[in-house]
């Protein structure tokens, strides 16, 4: 169990500084590392360590940071594991390693209000699990949390008053496919925290994301090219296929609608494959993995790519789809002639084709 710790709002500290002092019992030859939290797909950096050798020892760590962020104090076991915000010029933090689920914390009284948040959606979810929902009629979401609890996240990052603890709940906001409420929810939070660069950093991203979906690929349009890694991570382009017709098709390993397509792209290649017909598979995989031992499985023999950032990678960007399966039937002069062919419906388009 994580508990978040964060000081109480104040005005910008000039220095950017927050000094963290860290009390902690029975950590015998444990080392506590600092780290940041940084924003969706950017790395962790490690700040400091502190090798602790007596049974009660005192740390000091300083962050230098112009804005709240998130951070975190944690042993290399991760029985310690303490989220916290740099949100006062001093922290103090007493832990004792024989009860890691347990922190005192002074001068951060913003905490409080989110340890009880987050202690609520804990509860919340245990009682749901214990509970039968279908006869309590609760809908799950696609992240496993009720509609309840999704209400209790989007209401507390809509009110709670430090952009740092609004970014953390944010991440277990679940909109499932409703882009508009997403869009509108997004810059609402921009508003309200118009200079805070990484909530500033995720509105950019998410309304590029966004604007992915409000202009689709038509039939007609050319077809742009993509460069992804193979199994062994050499690159290939789509480009690579012109002067055929190609079939490009966007599938996942996790996806079971994707993986029942693949009787139709063999019988595709098999009717077709001398014919001046190629076809190409691109996984949203974010496990190469798992994307490996699916090729294996379902016996793919066609060239097979991967984009392991899968939904905000460069294949969605490029192609502009919102579900798997998806495909494109492209001409060899890199013109659009198909998409979403599914089943039958493909056979039946490339023997119009080759007719």
């Amino acid at each position: 169990m994580m508990l978040l710790l964060g000081g109480c709002t104040e005005p910008p500290r000039s220095k950017g500084e927050c000094q963290v002092e860290l009390t902690i019992e029975n950590a015998y030859n444990q080392k506590i590392f600092l780290e940041n939290i940084p924003p969706a797909g950017e790395p962790v950096k490690l700040l400091d360590s502190a090798l602790i050798k007596d049974r009660v020892e005192k740390h000091d760590f300083l962050i230098s940071d112009q804005e709240e962020n998130l951070y975190r104090l944690h042993s290399a076991d991760y029985r310690i594991d303490i989220v916290f915000i740099n949100d006062a010029p001093s922290l103090k933090i007493k832990a004792d390693y024989f009860n890691g689920t347990q922190f005192d914390f002074i001068n951060s009284s913003s905490s409080l209000s989110l340890q009880n948040f987050l202690k609520l959606v804990k509860d919340k979810m245990e009682k749901s699990r214990k509970q039968d929902s279908s006869t309590q009629g609760k809908k799950i979401s696609a992240t496993g949390i009720t509609e309840e609890v999704q209400t209790d996240y989007r209401n507390y990052v809509d009110t709670v008053t430090s952009p740092a603890a609004a970014l953390y709940i944010y991440n277990g906001v679940d909109f499932g496919e409703d882009r508009k409420a997403l869009k509108e929810y997004i810059l609402k939070l921009g508003g309200r925290f118009p200079k805070h660069q990484a909530i500033q950093k995720l509105v950019y991203d998410t309304r590029n994301y966004l604007s992915i979906f409000e202009e689709e690929l038509e039939i007609g349009d050319a077809a742009p090219d993509l460069m992804l890694p193979d199994a062994t991570g050499v690159l290939s382009p789509l480009s690579f296929y012109r002067g055929k017709n190609l079939l490009v098709d966007f599938w996942a390993s996790w996806d079971g609608p994707s993986r029942v397509q693949g009787m139709y792209k063999k019988k595709a290649l098999q009717q077709f494959g001398n014919k001046n017909f190629s076809l190409i598979s691109i996984s949203l995989d974010p496990e190469k993995e798992m994307w490996k031992q699916a090729i294996k499985q379902d016996e793919y023999t066609w060239p097979q790519l991967i984009d392991e950032k899968a939904w905000m990678g460069p294949a969605v960007m490029a192609f502009k789809f919102d579900s798997l399966p998806f495909n494109f039937l492209i001409d060899p002069n890199g013109k659009i002639i198909g998409k979403a062919l599914y089943g039958d419906s493909l056979l039946v388009k490339l023997n119009q084709l080759f007719r």
